[in-house]
């Protein structure tokens, strides 16, 4: 994973969106931890208890608070989805932004490194 990371850094900032992009845009965090000493991605499957996006397989995320920028926005998310420290996250950059399915949200996938990841299973069935 080391060598991803520089260069995900130089070529796409989260800082270069800063707070122009609010409501209309889904910040998710790309969760890449080493288990095992082997690279992964951390998936989430959402509980089937909740209002939206019930038994979904995703990355965790949402929306943005008036006041944060995009990487405050998708580590806060990832914080109270499923218990990540922000402080533990080691970001990498952003990806280019996607459309979803039905085109109405645009995700922006932020991608970070997990150093001591501590999980929040409440709200997902399965990590």
């Amino acid at each position: 994973m080391e060598s991803i990371s520089p260069s995900m850094k130089m070529q796409r900032s989260c800082r270069m969106f800063g707070k122009a992009c609010k409501q209309q845009f889904i910040k998710v965090l790309i969760p890449l931890i080493d288990i095992n000493s082997n690279s992964s991605i951390l998936f989430t499957k959402r509980s089937i208890h909740l209002k939206s996006h019930r038994g979904e397989v995703c990355f965790p995320g949402g929306k943005m608070e008036d006041d944060e920028t995009i990487e405050e926005a998708a580590l806060r998310e990832a914080h109270e989805e499923i218990g990540i420290e922000p402080s533990s996250v080691d970001v990498w950059g952003c990806l280019t932004p996607v459309f979803t399915r039905n085109l109405t949200s645009t995700v922006v996938p932020i991608v970070g490194h997990i150093a001591h990841e501590t999980l929040k299973p409440e709200n997902v069935n399965r990590m």
